[in-house]
């Protein structure tokens, strides 16, 4: 039983990887145009969050490693494309961006863990 529950798992981990790397397409869109058009920050803000709790969860939970190691895949991957949208954003969008990522990324998520 304990394997078919660790398949399931690798499964689940395939699955949310896959979701993770879903806007690759969008950001390498961003890239080649040098914009970022009309796309919002917000989900991949609020993806990035979602992943750090995950993450946490996983590292405080025994036998989480699963959970733990795809949400830190996640989470490595949102920070690079909210590192590529403030590149790509113009100056006031850029402002917002940055401010709502210190705050939900960084402040919110170090405040709760201490």
């Amino acid at each position: 039983m304990a394997s078919l529950n660790f398949i399931f798992g690798l499964l689940g981990n395939l699955t949310t990887g896959l979701v993770y790397l879903s806007p690759a397409k969008t950001f390498w869109h961003i890239v080649q145009r040098r914009s970022t058009e009309e796309f919002e920050s917000i989900p991949y803000i609020s993806k990035l969050l979602n992943a750090y709790f995950w993450v946490w969860y996983g590292i405080v939970k025994p036998n989480s490693v699963l959970v733990a190691s795809v949400n830190g895949f996640g989470a490595a991957l949102e920070i690079i494309y909210v590192i590529i949208f403030l590149i790509f954003a113009p100056p006031m969008m850029r402002g917002r961006t940055a401010v709502l990522a210190g705050v939900c990324d960084v402040v919110f998520p170090g405040t709760t863990v201490l």
